[in-house]
């Protein structure tokens, strides 16, 4: 079943309407984020996560970013969330310590745009967390 969800995207233009339409294609994960403008941005992956992150990189080219849960600098899905919800949620990651469960957000909810990273900069926060003392202590 397809699902869709209203994104916001920001670049040198401001803030503009988007649209992420996702569902199972096969046995992938198919996403589809569609600008006001009407271009599309397809990506299928083994999870949604990893789909966002592809579209994310084609859209970092032309200087755009998606402002959602999945796009914050300091979030990142578990190994468990990855095969069980298939990628669509994720933890919001604090460096030195593991995350809570309350910390799960929804990787298409909307999120400030001053929390948004680039994937490099979600990729390297990540790391850090991960080589991080506590990162892996209940």
């Amino acid at each position: 079943m397809r699902q869709i969800s209203p994104v916001t995207v920001a670049g040198a233009f401001g803030t503009r309407a988007a649209t992420v339409n996702y569902g199972p294609h096969g046995d992938q994960c198919h996403l589809e984020l569609t600008l006001d403008d009407g271009r599309a941005f397809t990506a299928s992956g083994g999870d949604y996560f990893a789909c966002l992150v592809s579209i994310r990189r084609e859209l970092e080219a032309e200087g755009i970013v998606v402002c959602c849960q999945g796009a914050r600098k300091d979030v990142w899905p578990s190994g468990m969330a990855r095969d069980m919800a298939v990628g669509l949620q994720a933890y919001v990651l604090t460096i030195g310590r593991a995350p809570l469960r309350h910390e799960v957000v929804a990787i298409f909810d909307p999120a400030d745009p001053r929390l948004i990273g680039t994937v490099a900069e979600q990729e390297h926060y990540f790391k850090l967390w991960w080589s991080s003392p506590r990162a892996r202590s209940g």
